[in-house]
């Protein structure tokens, strides 16, 4: 016989896998380069300058509260800097 918290998963949600944001939700103007931008900002918390792609991620989050996330081959997907990590840092974020 087992505890019942030792059988049961705590979990809430499970994501497997992951996808960076555009930076840009949409922009005005005529010329290539828009003139005004809408910023794709989410719950507060600002885009990357860039595009990412990761090629490994898992995250657990728990009825607790608590969120663990594991990822592996973090790069940059488009700009001058493209296919490189460039000091990359992940940032603890209230959503």
């Amino acid at each position: 016989m087992f505890a019942l918290s030792a059988v049961a998963d705590d979990s809430l949600v499970k994501f497997r896998g992951g996808i960076g944001v555009l930076p840009v939700a949409g922009g005005v103007g005529q010329a290539a380069t828009a003139e005004v931008v809408n910023r794709n900002i989410v719950r507060g918390v600002e885009p990357a300058g860039q595009i990412w792609v990761i090629s490994a991620l898992k995250a657990d989050v728990k009825v607790d509260g608590s969120i663990r996330v594991d990822g592996r081959g973090l790069l940059l997907g488009g700009g001058d800097q493209l296919d490189s990590r460039q000091r990359q840092r992940l940032r603890d974020a209230d959503l």
